[in-house]
């Protein structure tokens, strides 16, 4: 049951982004021809800024997270109900500090996304339209729920309505003319169609369970122990990797996002999906560690790493030659950052997917304070690399600092700390990612170096191309890079899965 779920729930989020892919691929290339890459650029700015925001949640979602994977224990006492009920009290809090936090941003938005004057006006309509979608906050209650329950690919479901009802309105409304607040609305409606189906689909969940409330001060004490470390985990993770694009719109102005952005976006749907391997995963190891399966837990450990660096290295190893040309093809080669700045965030892509899932151990249990220091490390360092790198180099900046704070801090760091916290052998955990990222990466690398980019004139021969590179890569390396036992387990999982249905 534990497999089929994670199988589930990392296959939705495969189409989920699949289908984003494709709807993208379509939708950008209109929306920046009709609202062109000042007002975009902008637009990108102003959703990173209103990201910022989720910090005012103080670490309630991932502290409900562990609560709730409590709940579902086998002779777990904790009512799902009851911790609905507090939650939605502190969401009440948390909207607060939001709406107050978008004031500010409203109040400083001529520092904070520097624009022309012409579109002042616009931006102000597009602040005030996003803040009112701070009232749907409530929705993490019900996903923390879906998440915890192994249903994500319930989420995934309606993320993918989501992004339709986004992207239609936002590409119908630039046709229109309405710009940055055509798509400030765009984002509210595809917000209230999630936060109203996430609700539908915990309902049942809800009102079938029949267990005790408690009281309020076990709920109050649980927050305590987790949420400062969550506050503080998530103040490292979004200074780190959300940062970026806030920091190039300081230096070199809001248009210089678009390139940054754009150059980065096939790159960056791919690590989500390599991310959604320990997404889909955490619930399940979660209650193995809770139910005290530890050696089950060790063992799927290593074997998830694995998985996702070999994962990591098939499809950014393809990447590596096939993005330059998918950027050109897409929005035009003004928009392509270059074949360095690219590579950059690929191999970032590949070490954040394996870093995500080993985090996702610690906070599944409600043990994220021990990674704390590594977290804090990994980005101080980064920050200084960025800006001071931004600086000087421009768009490499904050790439570079993202991949020199995880080579120096956070892959060394976590892997200790994993050997330490469940003692999981150092070279076995090693292996399990060096070996399946780093040699497709290396081999592509070489390849480019040497032959040039590859230069695909159409979207058939760059797909044609895309489709033998990723076939070469998906056969030859799990046979080179991975143990026999390794893949016989794997195909052993897939084939009773099968077999059960």
């Amino acid at each position: 049951m534990r497999f089929n779920r994670i199988v589930l729930n990392l296959f939705s989020s495969i189409s989920r982004s699949f289908l984003g892919l494709m709807i993208g691929l379509v939708a950008t290339p209109f929306i920046l021809q009709h609202l062109g890459e000042e007002k975009y650029g902008a637009f990108i700015v102003l959703m990173d800024w209103l990201s910022q925001l989720g910090l005012l949640e103080f670490g309630l979602y991932a502290s409900l997270l562990p609560l709730f994977a409590k709940s579902f224990v086998p002779n777990s006492n904790i009512s799902k109900k009851n911790i609905c009920y507090h939650a939605s009290k502190k969401y009440t809090q948390v909207m607060i500090f939001q709406f107050l936090g978008v004031l500010g941003i409203y109040i400083f938005k001529d520092y904070l996304i520097p624009t022309s004057e012409t579109l002042n006006n616009d931006l102000s309509i597009a602040i005030l339209i996003m803040g009112l979608s701070i009232l749907f906050c409530f929705s993490q209650i019900h996903r923390a729920l879906l998440d915890s329950a192994q249903l994500g690919y319930k989420v995934s479901t309606i993320m993918i309505s989501q992004n339709i009802v986004i992207v239609g309105l936002a590409s119908t409304l630039a046709y229109l003319g309405f710009g940055i607040k055509g798509q400030a609305f765009a984002h509210f409606a595809g917000l209230f169609s999630s936060f109203f189906l996430l609700k539908l689909q915990t309902k049942k969940l809800i009102a079938s369970d029949t267990k005790k409330s408690f009281k309020k001060s076990f709920f109050d004490l649980h927050l305590k122990k987790q949420r400062s470390s969550q506050v503080l985990f998530q103040l490292c993770g979004r200074l780190s990797l959300l940062t970026d694009n806030l920091i190039i719109s300081a230096f070199l102005g809001a248009k210089s996002v678009t390139s940054f952005y754009l150059t980065q976006r096939l790159i960056l749907i791919a690590m989500q999906q390599l991310q959604n391997f320990g997404n889909a995963s955490w619930p399940a190891m979660s209650e193995l560690y809770l139910s005290k399966e530890y050696q089950k837990f060790k063992e799927n450990l290593v074997n998830i790493t694995e998985i996702i660096a070999l994962a990591s290295g098939c499809i950014l190893s393809t990447l590596v030659i096939v993005n330059p040309s998918f950027v050109q093809l897409w929005t035009g080669e003004s928009t392509f950052a270059g074949t360095l700045f690219s590579n950059i965030v690929i191999c970032n892509a590949g070490l954040i997917a394996i870093n995500s899932f080993w985090l996702w151990c610690f906070t599944g249990i409600g043990e994220i304070r021990l990674a704390l220091p590594m977290l804090i490390s990994q980005t101080v360092l980064n920050l200084v690399v960025s800006f001071i790198g931004t600086f000087y180099f421009g768009y490499l900046g904050p790439v570079t600092g993202t991949l020199i704070s995880f080579l120096l801090i956070s892959q060394p760091w976590t892997t200790w700390l994993i050997h330490k916290k469940f003692s999981v052998p150092l070279g076995q955990l090693s292996r399990a990612w060096i070996i399946p990222l780093c040699i497709p990466l290396a081999v592509s690398f070489f390849s480019t170096a040497y032959f040039g980019n590859l230069t695909a004139s159409s979207w058939l021969s760059l797909g044609l191309w895309s489709t033998l590179l990723g076939l070469c890569s998906a056969l030859i390396y799990p046979l080179l890079l991975v143990k026999k036992s390794s893949r016989l387990r794997v195909y052993t999982y897939f084939l009773s899965l099968i077999k059960r249905n």
